[in-house]
């Protein structure tokens, strides 16, 4: 029986933006150099996507192209299973033993090594990686895009990594090439560096108007605003308006907390009013009640509201504020999750014009219009999970169920992004959905509801 067990950080990409958090591999890793720039290159810009407000950029492993999570808080990089076209990719590998958040056990999974990557002008010939069975952890399940694995400190750890989320596009630059732009207002905020994962300190504020210092993981990994790991110092207040909700699957489970508001978070000269927070309790939290000086993570709904500059050689972040600083925390007010779940064909009609000319008189053309089908795969989108006392759970919606359509638009023409972001509207909007369950379609209305 396999000995070594590795702890990975949660991988919580909070399911409607599904959560994925790893938590720290307890595993020592063998020394690497890490990722390079050739000779004579000083920077290397690189596009990328958003998923859920998650960093996916392009990557290429031993020749193959692929998509990757950009994670801060990820000690180690992961590839999410192996299949007949790719499985010739790993050849050295070992067994071991996975965990995260959640309250399952541990999974299986492989620790491969001798991989090379490239990403944009970056190359790591000799890298470890470690592998999740998609049967374990289907990610492309549970985010609706084809999303290969997460990457961390092994990107970070050698450049100074520019974020810029409002053009999408990384520049990655050498320490000692890098200025900071002479434009706007750039403000620099210290980190530390533990087990590979980079923290920083900030201060909640509560509606008593207690103020609270804390150490937060810096997690752009996480797509929810900020997780807080509830204890005696730091939990919701008496009064304060919560509800239990599903929070995201990490590889071992569901991940559950009281989903509420702060009065406000300060991060340095930032502050930010009434963001919202998720407090996870202990059962949520034991695996990672070992690194003790943690009192919860930062996530990509903060840090999408700034221009941020990775700097692990000098340990500190460079911060400027964007044109999305000052928009409301929203979350999801119809209390329904959905994943991806397959493809059915779907034939679409198109209607094409025809040019009919009279020859014989020679008279003017004329038009008649022709009716052709085309037959197409399509998503599929299941109910996951329904919050109850929701308004998905008052309608009577189901775990299971398949939506047909949301506000009389098919729902195969969103992707999963964006028939969930339905979900995040304005107080009092109302939502008419149609699903499909065990055959029979029917339609509800959701009407949108504030509890906080």
């Amino acid at each position: 029986m396999c000995r070594n067990r590795i702890i990975i950080r949660s991988i919580a990409f909070n399911l409607f933006f599904l959560s994925l958090i790893f938590f720290g591999i307890s595993l020592r890793s063998h020394a690497q150099n890490g990722f390079y720039l050739p000779e004579g290159v000083n920077k290397s810009k690189i596009h990328f996507d958003i998923v859920n407000d998650l960093i996916v950029m392009p990557v290429e492993l031993n020749g193959i192209q692929m998509s990757f999570i950009l994670d801060t808080g990820s000690r180690h990089t992961l590839l999410f299973g192996l299949n007949e076209n790719n499985e010739h990719l790993v050849k050295r590998t070992r067994k071991i033993k996975l965990y995260g958040l959640g309250k399952d056990e541990y999974i299986d999974g492989l620790e491969a090594k001798g991989i090379r990557m490239r990403i944009g002008k970056a190359v790591n010939p000799d890298m470890n990686l470690y592998i999740i069975s998609s049967d374990s952890f289907d990610i492309v399940r549970l985010l609706g895009a084809d999303i290969h694995g997460v990457i961390g400190y092994d990107f970070f750890q050698n450049f100074i990594i520019d974020i810029n989320y409002n053009r999408r596009v990384i520049r990655l630059i050498r320490p000692e090439k890098y200025k900071i732009p002479c434009s706007g207002k750039y403000v620099e905020v210290p980190i530390r560096l533990r087990s590979n994962k980079p923290f920083v300190q900030a201060a909640i504020q509560q509606k008593n108007g207690t103020t609270i210092p804390v150490n937060m993981l810096i997690d752009t990994g996480n797509s929810d605003a900020l997780w807080l790991f509830e204890n005696g110092r730091v939990k919701p207040e008496k009064d304060q308006k919560y509800f239990e909700d599903y929070l995201g699957t990490g590889i071992s489970g569901q991940i559950t907390g009281k989903k509420t508001r702060l009065q406000r978070l300060t991060l340095d000269e930032f502050v930010f009013s009434r963001p919202t927070v998720s407090y996870l309790d202990s059962t949520m939290t034991r695996k990672v009640r070992l690194d003790s000086i943690r009192n919860g993570s930062i996530g990509a709904k903060i840090w999408k509201r700034f221009r941020v500059v990775f700097d692990y050689p000098e340990k500190k972040i460079i911060l400027k504020k964007n044109k999305s600083f000052n928009e409301e925390f929203r979350y999801n007010r119809a209390g329904i999750h959905l994943i991806y779940a397959g493809k059915t064909v779907v034939s679409e009609q198109h209607i094409k014009p025809v040019v009919d000319s009279d020859i014989e008189n020679n008279s003017t053309s004329r038009y008649q219009f022709k009716i052709e089908y085309t037959y197409k795969l399509k998503p599929i989108y299941m109910v996951y999970y329904v919050r109850p006392g929701s308004p998905a759970d008052s309608a009577g919606i189901l775990k299971g169920d398949i939506i047909v359509s949301v506000n009389h638009h098919p729902a195969y023409r969103y992707s999963l992004r964006e028939i969930n972001n339905f979900f995040y509207g304005k107080d009092g909007k109302k939502l008419k959905i149609t699903l499909i369950r065990k055959g029979n379609k029917f339609s509800r209305t959701l009407v949108l509801s504030r509890l906080f």
